[in-house]
């Protein structure tokens, strides 16, 4: 691991929260307009973009593990293996009632994909067993610390989803995958 730091704190944060708050502006502003209610249609263009950007921070979580054979290559499997998830989560189920064509998955693929991905992850990890240790250390850790803000936002969605602000919830959930996924280009760069 290269000594880059770690990820300043006033800046991630102060990112999150205005990210955060500009992300519940446009999603009260969407739910109330006619152009936006289309945008935050189920499985409209919103959730689109959402399935695209966590596909792209897996793919750069996943050139991290390939870049070097360290402990944070080994915390990268377990990221990349939650934002398949994720992923697996926001594409749309062809056989759901609000399914109104386009890229879709069964049931049985989205089983199928999360067990291809579990032991893709058990792959890795065995391969980085070496580095698994230095993962769990503090130091290796603290590279990550950006996420539990990212996961913040995504529990703010949660709610927003609860208390029927699907717009809120649409956007808060966007902005928690670009952050995310701006945390996994500096990890890329930086470490």
């Amino acid at each position: 691991m290269r000594k880059a730091g770690y990820p300043r704190s006033l800046l991630w944060s102060g990112i999150a929260i205005g990210s955060g708050i500009l992300a519940a502006l446009a999603g009260i502003y969407a739910q109330n307009h006619e152009a936006g209610e289309m945008m935050l249609m189920e499985n409209g263009p919103i959730e689109s973009l959402q399935t695209v950007v966590l596909c792209l921070a897996v793919l750069i979580y996943a050139l991290r593990i390939f870049k070097s054979a360290d402990g944070v290559a080994a915390a990268c499997i377990s990221v990349a293996f939650i934002l398949i998830l994720a992923v697996l989560r926001e594409t749309p189920s062809c056989g759901s009632a609000f399914y109104e064509g386009g890229i879709c998955l069964s049931r049985s693929g989205k089983y199928g994909i999360s067990g291809i991905a579990f032991l893709g992850a058990l792959a890795l990890a065995f391969m980085r067993r070496r580095h698994i240790l230095e993962a769990l250390r503090p130091r290796t850790f603290m590279l990550f610390w950006p996420l539990v803000l990212a996961a913040a936002m995504l529990a703010g969605a949660d709610w927003a989803e609860h208390a029927h602000h699907q717009g809120i919830e649409e956007f808060l959930e966007l902005t928690a995958y670009l952050y995310t996924m701006a945390h996994s280009i500096w990890l890329l760069r930086k470490t």
